[in-house]
């Protein structure tokens, strides 16, 4: 059974901090700006209605952190049964040549390749296309009533997470396959899309089974020197 190498500075813990201290930044410049530019008692009223959207927005960006949490550990959970020849590292912050560092949610080494997983809660009939920018998920409210919510091409994120892993590992000397999989994790989603050859798509039920019986287009190799590259990100 494998165990899961998570990074000292618990990324996401920062992350919900960071997102708390967001909502009160808003909330006290929407006050401010209420005070300031509206005549009093007429500004209090306004600049709490400001107060309670900003405060609203952090709660659901909160909230949307918390299922994309929840998520993991769900994979987390099915990929923790892999042999003891892989290797699993959660929330790696990978240097990119494009600018910003990027989180990866799951990196996996073993001797068929190093395995980006990219981790999505969404629930309700997910579509999109590969080329779409923004894709959306239909759902169905408690009274029958239908609404649609969008989230960036997952299509697009894990491939570019994989591609700046690839690059990083190539700087530091390793060869080994690099394989991109998208995970969604929500029981109530129905996944509505075309794949593509060059990413799996699997349920957390799945992931393990698909990842060993995995084959990639050219032999891998160097699998302890990828574990210690990738482990040096933590």
């Amino acid at each position: 059974m494998q165990s899961v190498h998570r990074p000292e500075g618990q990324q996401h813990i920062r992350a919900l901090r960071i997102s708390l201290i967001a909502v009160l930044v808003l909330g006290l410049m929407a006050f401010v700006s209420g005070m300031l530019w509206l005549r009093w008692p007429f500004g209090i009223q306004i600049a709490a209605l400001l107060v309670a959207m900003a405060a609203l927005s952090g709660l659901r960006m909160t909230a949307a952190r918390a299922a994309g949490a929840r998520g993991e550990r769900k994979a987390l959970t099915r990929i923790a049964g892999l042999p003891d020849t892989y290797r699993v590292f959660n929330n790696v912050l990978v240097p990119s040549s494009r600018g910003r560092p990027r989180e990866l949610d799951c990196v996996i080494v073993g001797p068929n390749g190093i395995f980006v997983i990219e981790v999505k809660a969404n629930r309700g009939e997910i579509q999109g296309g590969v080329n779409d920018a923004q894709w959306r998920a239909r759902k169905v409210g408690r009274r029958g009533a239908v609404y649609y919510s969008t989230f960036g091409n997952p299509i697009r994120q894990v491939r570019g997470a994989t591609a700046t892993l690839a690059e990083h590992l190539r700087g530091q000397g390793v060869k080994t396959w690099v394989q991109a999989i998208l995970c969604f994790t929500n029981d109530n989603a129905r996944l509505r899309f075309n794949g593509v050859r060059d990413v799996i798509v699997a349920r957390p039920e799945t992931l393990s089974a698909m990842i060993q019986k995995f084959q990639p287009k050219r032999a891998s190799s160097g699998q302890d020197q990828a574990e210690n590259a990738i482990a040096a990100l933590l």
